[in-house]
């Protein structure tokens, strides 16, 4: 027998006791996986929860490298926990000019967690120091936001409104195109002129005259100097003139376009 062979060994004593051990957890069910994930699952919970609170604390760490790690980490969590700390990001981003890739990393992590950020962040808009950074967050949600956002094109509060737009016109969806052209359509130039770039690539008949109109109502510098990074020939003059008669010149090398004060 296969146990005589065992007792005779010299490793019995040792072999012995480890069989009786295996037999005993075999029969209370401590081995069993489902009995180990059972009896982890409190401590897990807890630690779940430390690692949201660690990492929402990260993010007002002044570090990029860590705030953004964070962020991505929590939108990987999805704990609901983390929107509005993750906004605050977004707005302290807008505040300081923060580059737009990093501000992208922040909606990612907002889109990950998914439909409850939406209105949080559609309320966010309605500050206009947030309205650029929450635009472009909005718009890493896609198709999801497409009809809040169209519905925020008719709010009341201004601010909100163009940047409804501004998020719009970076979802490729039917819809969104849609809702833009009808804002053509009226001629309604705050529309237009916060989803230029949806209308400098489209190139639609009748938008040329409406994006001169515009950006002599609503414009900026800027938004002069995005008209002559579109290469648009027939808004590019106009465009630059623009930039002149604010004490502007455009200045392009062989890695950008941008403005220069003329002296």
């Amino acid at each position: 027998m296969q146990f005589s062979e065992v007792k005779t060994s010299k490793t019995w004593p040792r072999v012995t006791v480890a069989l009786l051990v295996l037999f005993s957890l075999t029969l209370t069910g401590f081995g069993h996986p489902r009995v180990q994930q059972g009896a982890a699952k409190p401590r897990s919970k807890q630690q779940g929860t430390r690692s949201v609170e660690r990492l929402i604390a990260d993010l007002r760490h002044e570090g990029s490298d860590i705030h953004l790690e964070a962020a991505r980490a929590l939108g990987r969590i999805g704990d609901v926990r983390a929107i509005e700390p993750l906004i605050t990001l977004l707005n302290d981003m807008g505040a300081h000019y923060r580059e737009e890739n990093h501000v992208k990393i922040v909606g990612r992590a907002l889109a990950q967690i998914g439909k409850p950020a939406v209105e949080p962040l559609i309320a966010n808009m309605k500050d206009k120091h947030n309205v650029r950074v929450t635009a472009i967050a909005l718009a890493q949600f896609g198709q999801l936001v497409v009809e809040p956002l169209i519905d925020t094109m008719n709010d009341p509060n201004n601010a909100a409104r163009l940047g409804a737009a501004t998020a719009l016109e970076e979802i490729p969806d039917t819809r969104a195109v849609e809702a833009l052209l009808a804002a053509l359509r009226k001629k309604d130039l705050a529309i237009i002129i916060a989803a230029r770039w949806f209308f400098l690539r489209r190139h639609e008949p009748g938008s040329e005259a409406l994006l001169e109109q515009a950006l002599h109502k609503h414009g900026d510098i800027w938004i002069a100097l995005d008209y002559v990074r579109s290469g648009n020939k027939n808004l590019d003059p106009i465009a630059r003139e623009y930039l002149r008669v604010r004490g502007f010149k455009v200045v392009e090398t062989t890695t950008e376009i941008r403005t220069s004060v003329i002296r």
